[in-house]
């Protein structure tokens, strides 16, 4: 088979765009090879056009890209800053003064519910939610 390919043979059928012709010759005898089949090719202006639409897409695509990147790398700095605040906000908390406090609670906290002088529940607010609910 690596023979008859080598020679410019087919083993099978030709592929789509080229035909299988039968070569008489020194060393072939009768042997099918494959040739451009221009019968049904597409003429260069419909190619271009083609190209065209796709070149267009690829720039649309990687446009998206990058602004999806742009997004994650904010939500990457959204998301170690809510970080940084959950780990050391207890402390920080104990310290502050009531009006900070009450910053920090609808920063952190979507509701505080409070029975009998205790948290009985809560719910986080984003992105806290996601990330420590």
């Amino acid at each position: 088979m690596d023979q008859k390919a080598a020679q410019g043979g087919w083993p099978a059928r030709a592929p789509f765009g080229y035909r299988n012709v039968r070569r008489d010759g020194p060393g072939r005898r009768g042997q099918s090879v494959l040739e451009p089949d221009y019968a049904d090719a597409i003429d260069v202006a419909t190619l271009k056009r083609e190209q065209a639409g796709i070149n267009a897409e690829v720039a649309e695509a990687e446009s998206q890209l990058a602004n999806d990147g742009e997004k994650l790398a904010q939500a990457k700095q959204v998301i170690d800053l809510a970080l940084d605040l959950a780990k050391d906000s207890a402390a920080s908390y104990r310290k502050a003064r009531p009006e900070v406090r009450k910053v920090w609670n609808r920063a952190f906290f979507r509701t505080i519910r409070v029975r009998d002088d205790a948290i009985a529940d809560f719910e986080y607010e984003e992105p806290f939610a996601s990330l420590l609910g």
